[in-house]
Parts: structure tokens; sequence; C-alpha cells
């Protein structure tokens, strides 16, 4: 049986190769992402642990809160250390040497006036340290004096900056220029992870950052002989305080990499949840295949019945057949995801995201999953398949046809597909309704549990949906044909219909999403921004100086202005981080409307005083007088009187709200999120606007919008993340396309002898073409629609479920769900191209002599 098996495998070498691509396409992306993730790793382990060659112990500053670094708060400050401190380490026994270093905001300006960076990555200014490893020297010396600076190998060759040149950089007053005395990098890679880097001399720095007299971390050498936890002791001892920590270089290293690990998780996340994706929709290619393929030899397993086969051994040779099938995918995925790993650095290296140098690492347990994945789907996935083989009984050899093909729609697959799809509506539903801690395991094992019942389903409906498709076809001979071949065997056609269906319902409800997110922040502008303008930047990451608000405020076209503001904190009695958001009280009333129920906005004028939003409020059992003990990044704690509860938290940039003067008497030099205006009494918005767009000539990179440009920019973020989401779904829609081609050329042999008798009493090749393409539109329109349909029920589901977090609006995109839907006909003619090829050229004398 193991070489009856291996024997139909190679026999049909078109059909080993179209069935194994659509497991090879989710096994590349599992390779492809562990590949490129381990590659990255073992990369950034390499250059801490040559970055910290010569370090042996960090002495950093204590922090109450644990910092997140996959979600930094923009332009917030942290914690630092007194210069000073830098003398006691030095007079600690056993201490070589030490030295302090800052790190802040500055952002590089290329010679077209524009800030370079800022699209994710940040954008940093560093001071330089000698003995510091980690930034070095390409091109040029060290900077030692105030009007010098060094960058990146990465922002130089963007920007075509040289040594000798003169750079601009955005600082938190304003732009400065400097003398670019060298190209740096980090260590052998040009930037890190795509963050820009400017860096001063220490003094400069230190003043430019506004961190005088002060140190964010200072990096100890050991004299020889003393090892690094008895030296991390000896400067614990002499320097001990609430507000210092010394760790070693050694775990310094393991954090730093696991916070780097952390802060790429999302490229494992996003690939893997791709890749799951491509997989389940391979595996509806493969039951169908397999159906297929035991129907169409039903007369072979019966002769094997014949002369002494067992049940048992016919299945185990469908099944064989799989693994032979699961084999060829996991060895061709696997080197498919290293070319695939390769790509992805590129790709990243070409928006400015450059990783430390270094060869693909191919793990084991790269190897060792990826050939389970291909394996295990593909031989599950023929286990009703050979199961249905395993019944083919003797007798049915002597039958003139290889089975019927108008397969019983049977009791168990109704009652399996009604649970399935209940099933998975109650998963989905305790997801988004409930909201347990792993909500998104519920709604992921509910949705794929309703595509399941949705699949086994698709036949009762499956018939008259060809009917109305094939309409279009009207009443010619290719297109009555084509939907009399869809219909015959409904069963085919769901399952052919539903590998499609996944990846259009996918598509649908992050259209449904995207919409809806759109709508609502344009409701969101037009019941709570009531500011006549706003300024950003450009990027909507980087932070906008604190200078640039200042300096509205004295433009006389500029009526009303605040700032936004966030930083992290800690409260005590309350598990986790928040945020807790600033704007000018006074001036806020009139810009930003957050539906304050109880108190007044004016109360925030008394220094630590706070706003909280209803549901924070409710949730914490807080009330107006109630007191909370706060602590922030940079270590200050302070106590603030809860004076008023609001609705609005979105336009607030926290649970929490308090005044500008409040945070900023705890926190120094926090950057602005967004900057809102009115025009001034009797002054015009575009009079204010060109005023504006003056002061922002100084501050590059800030951007002023109206509430229109405002909404408009809105959309065309929504838009790209859209593009982006239906980009990597492509994958699914690919693999469904093959599994149409699939069917339709296995069809097409089944139905040789017939096609042959078409020939043979006058239908002509072209029309068997049609025919075959009419068959295929159908199946990809019927995919489609029910795509559509249950999308659109997930879009519902979800953003209703969303309504009190954000997402009040439901909008549904009709005219794109319309495109997707002429785009799938459009798709199932390019897929009938080679099999209605295939039929036209069969020999017609062959073909009605085929049994």
């Amino acid at each position: 049986m193991l070489r009856v098996a291996l024997k139909s495998v190679l026999g049909n070498k078109l059909r080993l190769a179209l069935t194994a691509l659509a497991v090879v396409l989710g096994v590349a992306f599992v390779a492809g992402t562990f590949v490129l993730t381990d590659s990255i790793d073992r990369a950034f382990g390499n250059l801490l642990d040559e970055v910290n060659e010569e370090v042996d112990v960090y002495v950093n500053p204590a922090s109450t809160i644990e910092r997140d670094v996959t979600q930094p708060a923009v332009g917030e400050a942290g914690p630092t250390l007194d210069e000073a401190l830098l003398q006691d380490v030095l007079e600690v026994d056993g201490v070589a040497g030490a030295a302090g270093f800052v790190q802040g905001f500055a952002q590089i300006i290329d010679q077209e006036g524009e800030p370079v960076g800022g699209m994710g990555p940040p954008t940093f200014g560093m001071s330089f340290v000698e003995s510091d490893r980690t930034i070095t020297i390409r091109e040029g010396r060290p900077p030692t004096a105030p009007g010098e600076v060094t960058i990146d190998a990465a922002t130089a060759e963007l920007t075509d900056y040289e040594v000798g040149d003169t750079v601009p950089v955005l600082l938190a007053g304003g732009v400065e220029e400097f003398e670019l005395v060298a190209i740096t990098g980090f260590g052998d890679a040009d930037n890190l992870l795509g963050a820009t880097i400017a860096t001063f001399e220490m003094q400069t720095a230190q003043t430019l950052l506004g961190k005088e007299g002060r140190f964010d971390q200072i990096a100890v050498r050991a004299e020889e002989g003393v090892d690094a936890e008895t030296l991390a002791a000896r400067i614990g001892d002499a320097v001990a305080g609430p507000s210092v920590e010394v760790v070693t270089a050694d775990a310094q290293v393991a954090e730093d990499r696991q916070q780097i690990t952390e802060g790429l998780s999302f490229i494992n996340v996003a690939l893997l949840a791709f890749a799951g994706i491509a997989l389940f929709v391979g595996a509806f290619l493969i039951v169908n295949t397999f159906s297929i393929i035991v129907a169409q030899r039903t007369r072979e397993f019966a002769l094997l019945r014949a002369v002494g086969a067992s049940a048992s051994q016919v299945r185990t040779a469908v099944i064989l057949e799989a693994v032979a099938i699961g084999v060829l995918a996991g060895v061709v995925g696997v080197l498919a995801g290293i070319g695939l790993a390769q790509a992805l650095r590129a790709i990243f290296g070409a928006i400015g995201i450059d990783f430390p140098d270094g060869g693909l690492v191919l793990l084991p347990r790269t190897v060792i999953v990826s050939f389970v994945i291909a394996v295990l789907i593909t031989a599950v996935a023929a286990v009703v398949p050979a199961q249905r083989a395993s019944r083919i009984t003797p007798v049915e050899a002597m039958r003139e046809s290889a089975g019927d093909e108008r397969e019983r729609i049977g009791r168990g697959r109704t009652l399996a597909g009604t649970a399935l799809g209940v099933a998975g509506g109650i998963l989905v539903a305790v997801g988004l309704v409930l909201g347990p801690g792993n909500a998104i395991a519920f709604v992921g094992a509910g949705a794929a549990a309703m595509f399941v019942g949705v699949s086994l389903l698709a036949p009762y409906v499956a018939g008259p949906a060809a009917a109305v498709i094939g309409a279009l076809a009207g009443r010619t001979v290719s297109g009555r044909l084509g939907r009399g071949n869809a219909a015959r065997n409904p069963r085919r056609t769901a399952s052919t219909a539903s590998a499609l269906m996944i990846g259009v319902a996918l598509v649908t409800f992050v259209s449904i999403f995207a919409a809806s997110a759109t709508a609502s922040v344009s409701r969101l502008f037009n019941e709570q921004l009531g500011a006549d303008l706003t300024v950003q930047s450009a990027s909507g990451f980087t932070p906008i100086p604190p200078g640039f608000a200042a300096a509205l405020r004295e433009l006389d076209a500029v009526g009303a202005v605040t700032p936004v503001r966030s930083a992290t904190i800690r409260i005590d009695g309350v598990e986790g981080r928040s945020n807790i958001g600033a704007a000018d009280p006074v001036a806020m009333p009139s810009l930003i409307e957050i539906g304050v129920v109880e108190g007044e906005l004016a109360d925030l004028t008394t220094p630590d005083t706070v706003l909280l939003h209803e549901d924070f409020a409710a949730a914490e059992d807080l009330v107006v007088g109630d007191d909370l003990d706060v602590a922030f990044t940079t270590g200050a704690t302070t106590t603030v009187e809860v004076v008023g509860i609001y609705a609005n938290e979105e336009l607030a940039a926290g649970p929490l709200l308090v005044s500008l003067e409040t945070l900023e008497r705890h926190v120094e030099g926090a950057f602005d999120l967004i900057v809102v205006a009115d025009a001034a009494e009797g002054v015009e918005v575009e009079d204010a606007r060109v005023a504006i767009g003056a002061v922002a000539n100084d501050f590059p990179g800030v951007v002023v919008r109206d509430q229109a440009q405002l909404r408009e920019q809105s959309q065309e973020q929504v838009d790209q993340l859209l593009n982006i989401m239906i980009g990597l779904l492509m994958l699914a829609l690919i693999i469904a396309l093959i599994g149409i081609v699939n069917t339709l050329a296995l069809s097409v042999f089944e139905r040789t002898r017939e096609i042959g008798l078409l020939r043979a009493v006058g239908m002509e090749r072209r029309q068997v073409r049609r025919m075959v393409r009419w068959e295929a539109v159908i199946v990809a329109v019927f995919g489609a629609v029910l795509g559509v349909t249950v999308g659109a029920f997930f879009g519902w589901a979800v953003v209703t479920s969303l309504a009190d977090e954000g997402l009040p609006v439901l909008e549904f995109p009709v005219g794109r769900l319309l495109v997707y839907v002429i785009v799938a006909a459009l798709a199932g003619v390019l897929a009938a191209v080679f099999p209605a090829r295939r039929a036209a050229r069969l020999d017609v004398l062959e073909a009605v002599t085929t049994e």
C-alpha cells in the first residue's frame, strides 16, 4: 500500500504541485517568521555583547513604574541621576573607569528642510562617550565643542550629508544648526531599528536635552580580577538609595534583549496570524482535492479491495499520499521561508528599519515546527476523504462509471455544520461581549468554527446560488452547461467556494471595521473637537516641542490655545500603569468638549487636582473628593485631589486629566501630542492658519490642519492600514484561487468522456473554454457572496461590541464590497485559464473512448 500511495502521488505531478502549494505558502510564512526573528535576536544579542564587552556594571535611575518599551509615551521623560554620583562611583574600590550618558529627543532636518524619521522609530539625541562602544565612528572624529554633531550612517545616506556640512536639528526649543564632524554606526548596523541618532559632546547634550547636571545612566568598568557581581554590590553599598539601581552588564544585556524581543513581537504575531489563515484555507483545498480524487478512483479502490486490501489499508494509502504531500510542502516551505525572511529584512531596510548585520539563523525548532505543521495539516485534512475511500466495497469495481459524483448531503454533515455554527457564534459572543482576558482566542476559535460550519451547510444553497449567478451567462450553451456543472455537485462547489469565502470574509470584516473607524472618528471630531485648527507632527508619531504652543499664544490672530500632553503614571492602590493627560483648563472649554458630568474644568486651575473619566472612576470606586497618590516616570510623586468626572476620554489623552501646570510641576520639559487653537475673534480661520504656519516654519515637520483636513488625514491613515491588511490577506485569496484551479482541473479530467461527446456533437473549442470559465466564475462569485455575508456579520458583531470603546458608528462600505465580488469573478476567469485550455485541447476520439 505504501508503493501504491507513492505511485499515485508521483503519477500526478501537477496535482501534487498544486495541492502542496496551498500548504507551502502557509509553511513559508511560519518558517520565514521564525528565521527572521531568530536572526534578529541573535544579531542583537551579538551586538549587545559587543557593546557591553568593556562594561561590567551599570548604574541606573530607579523608577516605581515599569516602562512599556513597545508603547512608549511620546516625548515622555524618565528618571535621571545626579551627575555628582559619577565621582562617588569612581571612588569605589575595584572601579577602573566610569562614564555618564544622556539621551533625549532630537530630530535631524534634511537639506530640503524636512524632518527625517519619526514614522514609528524614535529620533534620538545622545551624548558621545569615548569609552562607549555603542556608537562607533565610521568617518570623522568625535564631537568636542558645543556646535558639533554626529549623525548615523543611514540618515547620512538618506540626506546626502557629509562631514563638514551644516546640519539643522530640531530640539525642544526649536531648530539649531551644528557642524557635522562624524558619521556613526550602531555596531555594524547603520542605525538602531530605524531610529535616527544625533550625538553631541556631553555638556552640550545635557544642555540641549534639558538634563543639565544629570545623567540617564552610568557605565562602569571593573579592575582586572574584580568580578561584576562583587563590584555591583560595592557600588550599591556606596550609592545606596531608593532612586538608584545598580545591575551587572549581563543583567542589563538580558533586560535589553528582552525589551527588543518584546518590541519586535508584533512581527511574530502578525506574520504567524496570516500564516494560520493561509494554512486554514489550505486545509479546505486539501479536503476538497482528496474528496474529488477519492470519487474519481472509486473503481481503483474497489479493485484493491477485491484483490485483498482491507478497508484500513485503503484508508492508510490515502493518508500516506497526504503525508507525502505534506513532506514535500515542508521541504519547499522551509526553503521558501528562508527566502521570505531575507526579503522581509530587505523590506524593513528599505523603509528605514535597519537591523544589525548577521547571517540568517535556521534553528532545528523552525524545521521541526514547519514539517509538523505541513504533515499535520495535510494528514488531518485527508482523514474524512480517506474514511470515505475505506468504505468503498469490492462490488463497485464492476460499475462502468467511477462513482456517483452527485454526492448526498448527509444528516451528520448537517448536524455538524449547525453545531459548529452555533458554537462558533457563542464563542464570538463570549469574546466580544463578556470580554474575558483572552478574548481574541475566543473570537478566533469562534470564527474558525463558524467558517467550518458555514462550509458544511453551504451545499444546501450551492445549487440555487449556481442557478441565480449562472443567469448572468444568459441562455448560451456554454453558460447553461457551466451552470449545470457548478450545480450538479453542490458539495464540491461549496467546498471549493468555502476556501475563497474565508479570505473574502476577512477582507470584508477589515473593510467594515476600517469604514466604521473612519466614520467614528468623523463623529468624534464633529462632537468633541470645537477648535478651528489643529497642529500635529506630519508623521503623527513624533512629539511637538513645548515651545511651539507658547509661540502661538503670542499671536494676535490666534485666540484660545492649548497643547495636549500625556504621561505615564502609577496610582497607589491601582494595578498596572495609567495614562494621565494634561491641557489648559481655561482654554479647553471652547476647543475640546470632554463632557464634564460632575465638577468643573475650572477646578483644575488649583494645583494637584484631577478629573477622572467616568469608567475609570467607576472601575476603581473613586468619587469627587478622593485623594490619589501618583508616581511619575521621572521618579516624582504627589497626591492629587479628584475634583470632577468627565465622559469623553478620546481627546483627553487618558482616563485622568490635570492642568499643564500640575504636570509641569512633576515632569519638566514634557512634549505635546497635539496643539489645538481657535482663530481670534474677528479673524478668519485662513488668516489664523497663515499666522500659525509662519511659526511652524521654525518647527519643521509640524502641520496645521482644519477640521476637514483632519478628517481627510484620518481617512488616509485608515486606508493605509486597510491596504496593508488586504495585501497580507491576499495570501489566503491566492490559495483559494489555487483551489479553484485544482478543482476545475480534476473536474475536467473526471468529465473527459463528457467533454469529448460534446465536442463530437459539434461544440467548438471556444465554447468548451467558456463553459469552464463560467463554472469558475459561478464558484468564485458564490464564494465571494458567502464571504461578504459572513464578513459582514463579523464586522457588525465586532463594531457593535466596541460601541462604548470609541467605535460608535457602524458603516458598511457597500461600494467596496461590490468591488470584492466583481474582483472575485475576474479572479475566477483567471483561475479557469489552465483548466479551460486543457479541456479545449482534449482529443475527441480519445475522450469519447475514456471510461
